[in-house]
């Protein structure tokens, strides 16, 4: 991301970086049934569902998931995706390792995708909600500061706080929203479409290859 590339040359020197945005399988990451999602994951149907999908490491702030499950409103139900287990009770759906191929359903099934991390550069999980026109609730790292740039609706999407209560009420939010969250959904999948297909970044390496080949002659 850009703004990855600028801490790069910030903090440790380095010149003439090029930036290519990491593509997604547009076709395999979009919009789908929420309800069937929810019955194949074995979800309430009417539940307002967030979505917690992350490798279980300090700057990912997995410790937020034993505080949204406690604050979880009666008609809420949180969704967990993670690379280790983690123990937690309540009222969740806790996956773990789950193949690539099936995250669209996780993201069709959710409501908002809550994403607190520390920092990130071009994350794969921003960008695949994005396209699954999922809601996103994150910290403004890495390529958010990117995203908002282009589609300043996004500044109601992320979440400076380092509090898990903020990250839920800040979904919360925007959820009691309909016209707006219908908005930024729509603005998700048209950044994807814009920056991030898999067809964009191969074009992008090819014409970096290129470069470099020409000058190295």
């Amino acid at each position: 991301s850009d703004s990855a590339a600028h801490d790069l040359s910030r903090f440790y020197g380095f010149t003439g970086i090029s930036v290519i945005p990491n593509g997604v399988d547009i076709k395999l990451f979009s919009a789908g049934s929420k309800s069937q999602s929810r019955k194949e994951l074995g979800i309430p149907p009417h539940a307002r569902v967030y979505l917690y999908a992350s490798r279980v490491e300090p700057g990912k702030c997995p410790s937020f998931v034993h505080d949204w499950a406690n604050a979880l409103l009666p008609d809420e139900h949180l969704l967990v995706a993670t690379d280790k287990p983690l123990t937690v009770t309540g009222r969740l759906t806790a996956l773990v390792n789950v193949p690539r191929e099936q995250m669209p359903r996780l993201f069709r099934a959710a409501d908002a995708f809550l994403m607190p991390s520390y920092y990130e550069g071009c994350s794969y999980a921003v960008i695949e909600a994005m396209a699954c026109e999922c809601i996103l609730v994150a910290s403004p790292v890495g390529h958010a500061q990117d995203i908002i740039l282009e589609q300043p609706i996004f500044m109601q999407c992320f979440e400076p706080a380092r509090n898990a209560n903020a990250f839920l009420d800040k979904a919360r939010g925007l959820l009691d929203q309909s016209g707006l969250t219908t908005h930024i959904r729509m603005a998700g999948r048209e950044y994807v479409l814009k920056h991030n297909t898999l067809e964009r970044m191969g074009k992008a390496y090819d014409s970096l290859f290129r470069r470099l080949l020409l000058n190295g002659n």
